[in-house]
């Protein structure tokens, strides 16, 4: 599986951001740089839309002193609907899954 580090991520999000930004009239991007709101809502989208887009790809991203994105592999198991009872049958999928790194919880845990 391929890593992305925080350069890579930058990019991404950069060309993300760049892209929507392209999308708007001159005064409507004017608008979005000049409020803090709205441009935290685009670095954000951007972000999660980077984060799918690599962990489709089996990409995953290790931002240091933060954590790890990345996709596990889930086996076929059994499972039951907590409705009916009945048991079925859970197929083998992929899962995202986040990790957080020690240096960022031993930071948490001062708090």
């Amino acid at each position: 599986m391929n890593q992305l580090n925080k350069k890579d991520v930058v990019l991404g999000l950069g060309e993300i951001m760049s892209e929507e930004l392209s999308k708007l009239s001159p005064t409507q991007q004017k608008y979005l740089l000049s409020n803090k709101e709205r441009l935290g809502e685009l670095a954000l989208n951007s972000f999660v839309e980077f984060t799918k887009k690599s962990l489709k790809e089996k990409k995953s991203i290790f931002l240091k002193g933060f954590a790890v994105f990345d996709v596990q592999k889930r086996e076929t198991r059994k499972g039951r609907n907590p409705r009916t009872q009945e048991e079925i049958i859970i197929p083998e999928h992929l899962a995202p899954r986040v990790r957080f790194l020690q240096s960022f919880k031993s930071e948490i845990a001062k708090l």
